[in-house]
């Protein structure tokens, strides 16, 4: 931005901003030296403005450093995250944390002010879940008295479904029958072994111990790594 008073081009760092009776952010057009200067001979004093001393401007270096796209800082390239394709992101890390947080948030909002509906009946995610749900539950004709949702012709108001009759849920019990049962081939493990350095393979010996191949494979192995072990 150039100065008014100086017509040099600096950095936006160099001019103050404030925020105006409509509320917007607005950037002055003078300099904080030449404001120095005019508040200077506003009190009657002689005031020179500081020299401007251009900062030198840092260059990107292909695979070391990169600019930032939003922030507009050159930093190192480790500063930045990167995709599946191995290419760096064009915002740095704490940018791309940044506009992905609003992003997200934004998007909550959008969805009703949640992205998960939770399973239970009555129960919800925030309060615009809520409201949202009961809207929708009422443009299609049910009512609430505080405790159950109905409908006329469809469920009264204590609960009692009219159109089908509701079944009781399954109880379910759980699998008490001992775990995984030991095959015979387990006690016949030094016997597989003898057949199979005799020259019978895998399959061979599925067939006659009446068991899968992988099983007789896994016996074999278990066997000689503990005898290596050893």
């Amino acid at each position: 931005m150039i100065c008014i008073d100086c017509n040099i081009d600096k950095e936006d760092k160099h001019f103050r901003k404030y925020t105006d009776k409509r509320g917007y952010s607005v950037q002055r057009r003078q300099c904080f030296s030449c404001l120095a200067v005019r508040q200077k001979a506003r009190e009657g004093k002689i005031a020179q403005p500081r020299p401007y001393i251009k900062e030198p401007e840092v260059l990107e270096v292909p695979g070391v450093t990169k600019k930032c796209a939003e922030c507009k800082e050159v930093l190192a390239v480790a500063y930045y995250y990167k995709s599946h394709l191995g290419t760096h992101f064009k915002n740095c890390k704490k940018c791309h944390v940044t506009l992905a947080t609003k992003a997200n948030q934004q998007s909550v909002l959008d969805n009703g002010g949640s992205t998960r509906v939770p399973p239970k009946p009555n129960i919800f995610a925030d309060d615009m879940q809520k409201s949202q749900t009961h809207q929708f539950l009422k443009l299609l004709g049910w009512s609430y008295n505080g405790k159950i949702w109905f409908k006329k012709g469809v469920k009264d108001e204590t609960g009692k479904w009219l159109l089908f009759n509701e079944q009781p849920k399954k109880k379910r019990y759980a699998n008490y029958n001992g775990g995984r049962k030991t095959l015979d081939v387990h006690n016949k493990k030094e016997e597989v072994i003898k057949n199979y350095e005799d020259g019978y393979n895998p399959y061979d010996l599925a067939d006659i111990y009446k068991c899968s191949h992988t099983t007789i494979r896994k016996l074999i192995r278990d066997y000689y790594d503990e005898k290596r072990s050893n």
